[in-house]
């Protein structure tokens, strides 16, 4: 077995991973959709839902996708794939069949085109030139495949029998019976048929007259029987072709399989990123490192809202992740409707993809590996449980609470919406402790502004508007001490409704009027 995806093939989890209550609050869900689309038999999102805690095999698989950037390595792989495929639904086809004689021939057909894309698939490779341990490791693996005696062998043998069939030439002759015969002697019509349609040709090479056949179908019991009687005729032949598909029912080797797999989830993220180009959202390999202090990415965004806005004509607005020193907890408050769930879900995506060891949405980024991803998003009321909202945020978060580590990425996404204001902040203030405690790293989307004076350890993050009109958000999320005051007083001031103009006006004897 082989791997491009795994440096260690023996550590390779077998198990197939569940969608986490995470995934739909991240946003996870609309990728992995865009991820799989016509790619269903890959089983993609095995790969997509497994999260890597282990940083060299992090970093194992960014060099593969370094590689795979680079249209000649990625070229060779979509290529190789498409006939990898063509021989898959070619066996698939051949095992429906009934005629025996028809599934031999089929097989050998099979298997030629199995041996050219390997050795094609190996070559492109070693011209490219790939840098990546991964891509060297299937390089030499293919090199030494192609070369072992058992390819060889297969491979010259299919070319051997297939040239056999190929040269066999026949009649038949039809009447009150059948005839079938060895054409030996026979003269070929081809060029007197040629000839008679010669006249059709001064039409110019714009003129087509040739057409498509239909996909191989199944031969019919007429046809079976001529089959059957030019195999007679030609025994050694037939009989070489039956006994190399008893011989080689399994002759796809696993290991190329599973690369096979491996590289297309690599194309299809590829694909991803190709979808949301521009300057205005790049993307990078992020340093991945054990410690969360100084874990940054810069200028990055949500990749599934930028994907929905690109089919829009729009593009989305970058924002900067920052944890400076021991700092583990972001408080995002800021008016509603102005990015901040945005800016939460964006954390959690590119931690994510990036213990995938994919690029991440970002210019320049240094993010830490985590054990697993707890997110808090509102849900509605489940009346199943005959619990009330409060003490379903309760139950949730003390969930988080108990299985939470210091490895851990909590997102909390205003919770408590449902109590009054004393008791939220009473709370939250509570669960503030315990996570920043447990040294939990943690982005929590509030309206509680006094979260964010927990401590050194606590950052505001604030969610702000257009100076000259409050109304008006610019979904830019900026590092500085939250100001709920300053907000609601530019809204007054928008509409003349501050003290000293409603002040000016009365004292002109004039009543308070919207400006």
């Amino acid at each position: 077995m082989i791997s491009i995806l795994y440096p260690n093939v023996q550590a390779v989890p077998l198990e197939e991973p569940r969608e986490s209550e995470s995934f739909h609050d991240l946003g996870l869900d609309a990728l992995e959709v865009a991820l799989v689309k016509g790619r269903a038999r890959y089983r993609l999102h095995e790969y997509f839902r497994r999260s890597l805690g282990d940083i060299e095999t992090i970093r194992f698989r960014q060099d593969v996708m370094r590689d795979m950037e680079r249209e000649a390595v990625s070229s060779a792989f979509r290529t190789f794939s498409e006939r990898f495929n063509a021989v898959r639904l070619a066996l698939e086809r051949i095992g429906k069949m009934a005629n025996a004689l028809q599934k031999d021939r089929l097989f050998l057909d099979a298997v030629a085109d199995y041996c050219g894309g390997v050795l094609e698939l190996a070559e492109r490779l070693a011209r490219a030139g790939c840098a990546s341990a991964g891509m060297a490791r299937l390089t030499a693996y293919l090199n030494g495949y192609a070369a072992s005696e058992a390819f060889v062998a297969m491979h010259d043998d299919a070319r051997r029998i297939r040239m056999a069939l190929e040269r066999i030439r026949y009649c038949v002759q039809t009447g009150h019976y059948i005839v079938v015969r060895n054409a030996a002697g026979q003269p070929d019509l081809t060029r007197e048929v040629e000839a008679t349609f010669a006249i059709f040709r001064p039409f110019g090479p714009q003129h087509k007259y040739e057409f498509t056949f239909s996909d191989f179908v199944e031969v019919n019991h007429i046809e079976a029987s001529i089959l059957a009687l030019v195999a007679a005729n030609n025994p050694r032949e037939f009989r070489d072709a039956a006994e190399f598909r008893a011989g080689h029912e399994e002759f796809l080797d696993a290991g190329i399989a599973n690369v096979e797999r491996e590289a297309q989830f690599c194309l299809a993220y590829g694909d991803l990123v190709a979808g949301v180009p521009g300057e205005d959202t790049p993307f990078c390999y992020p340093v991945m490192t054990a410690s969360p202090d100084g874990s940054r990415c810069l200028q990055t965004f949500d990749l599934a809202l930028a994907r929905k806005l690109k089919a829009e004509g729009g593009t989305p607005v970058c924002n900067d992740f920052l944890l400076q020193g021991g700092e583990r907890m972001l408080v995002v408050t800021g008016p509603n409707q102005g990015g901040k769930t945005t800016y939460a879900r964006t954390v959690g995506q590119i931690h994510h993809l990036a213990s995938l060891g994919m690029p991440v949405p970002g210019r320049e980024a240094r993010l830490c590996v985590f054990d697993r991803i707890f997110t808090h998003f509102e849900r509605e009321e489940n009346l199943d449980t005959l619990h009330g909202k409060l003490q379903d945020d309760l139950v949730r978060v003390h969930a988080i609470l108990k299985a939470a580590t210091p490895g851990s990425l909590v997102i909390i996404n205003e919770i408590f919406a449902s109590t009054t204001f004393r008791d939220a902040l009473t709370l939250s203030g509570r669960i503030a402790a315990t996570l920043l405690n447990l040294d939990v790293r943690c982005v929590w989307v509030t309206f509680i502004e006094e979260l964010a004076e927990l401590g050194e350890k606590a950052v505001s993050m604030v969610s702000t508007v257009e100076p000259d009109n409050p109304a008006q958000r610019t979904y830019r999320i900026v590092r500085r001490r939250p100001d709920g005051l300053a907000y609601a007083v530019s809204i007054a001031e928008k509409y003349g409704l501050t003290y000293t103009r409603i002040k000016e006006r009365l004292g002109h004897g004039r009543a308070p009027a919207l400006s």
